[in-house]
């Protein structure tokens, strides 16, 4: 094994928001015990939970720690524009020419263009992917630091 990254729990005080004392001993005794980096917003179960603002002010206090350790932040929410607004490098995945003919995919690329978002594509996904595809995808995503694959629900 090369690395140990956590999945951070987010914890709650009595009037519902983040206990940033709380977090700072969980990241701190983790990180006595040797741990790597964290995956944080998400990875025990909330990450469908948490507002976008409290997905942002997580991210944001956390940052602190990225000079020393790993930090991957979840950014998967219930609609694509929540993701988006939290992914820097997204990744648009698809299969067929459809999603150009229809219009979709420049609807959704001139959306992220005006954001700032970084674009990497990989087209020609097939129906049940085989392991060619999986890599490909996977190397795109190291090599550009992808937060986000935008594609997953585009047939």
């Amino acid at each position: 094994m090369k690395e140990i990254i956590v999945a951070l729990a987010t914890p709650f005080d009595d009037n519902n928001k983040i206990n940033f004392s709380i977090l700072d001993a969980i990241v701190e005794h983790n990180l006595k015990q040797g741990a790597d980096g964290f995956f944080v917003g998400g990875s025990a179960g909330e990450g469908m939970l948490l507002t976008l603002d409290e997905k942002v002010e997580l991210i944001e206090y956390l940052s602190k720690y990225r000079q020393t350790v790993k930090l991957i932040a979840n950014v998967s929410a219930l609609g694509e524009l929540e993701s988006t607004f939290l992914a820097k490098n997204i990744l648009i995945t698809y299969g067929k020419e459809s999603i150009k003919r229809i219009g979709l995919y420049d609807e959704v690329k001139t959306i992220l263009e005006k954001n700032n978002k970084n674009i990497f594509e990989l087209p020609g996904i097939k129906p049940n992917p085989d392991l060619t595809n999986v890599y490909d995808g996977i190397a795109i995503c190291k090599t550009n630091d992808v937060d986000l694959d935008f594609g997953s629900r585009w047939r």
